[in-house]
């Protein structure tokens, strides 16, 4: 599956539905479960994580090492894809930033989790994404 930034942030910052996002990352972990992600994702996690007082410049780096620890796939985008990515960002009114995690998922023909119910609702006509 292609999970967003804002499934992963539930592995660092407690909130709602952070045990189903604790559930994705123990799947993995143990092999019964595949995730891949954009870039990035790790750009919009570390920014998000920069912002919370709570975390450290060294926690954030210490986040962000875990999520290269647990061999996801972290995947840049090839031209063909950012083609992809403007068209899906305006069919759906959604941000490119959003529209990459869409087609990667669609490309590598997997599910699209997010915990952002406004993606979700602007997208679930695509029957890959999921809400957390």
């Amino acid at each position: 599956m292609v999970i967003d930034a804002s499934v992963i942030l539930k592995w660092f910052i407690q909130e709602n539905d952070s045990n189903k996002a604790a559930e994705i990352k123990k799947a993995h972990t143990i092999g019964a479960s595949y995730i891949a992600i954009p870039d990035l994702a790790l750009y919009e996690i570390g920014n998000v994580l920069r912002y919370k007082p709570e975390f450290s410049s060294h926690e954030v780096t210490i986040c962000l090492t875990e999520i290269y620890d647990l061999n996801i796939d972290i995947i840049s985008p090839n031209v063909e894809m950012l083609a992809s990515v403007s068209e899906i960002s305006r069919r759906y009114d959604i941000t490119f930033y959003d529209a990459v995690y869409i087609v990667l998922a669609q490309e590598l023909g997997l599910d699209f989790v997010t915990a952002d119910s406004r993606l979700y609702h602007k997208t679930k006509t695509l029957r890959f994404v999921k809400l957390l």
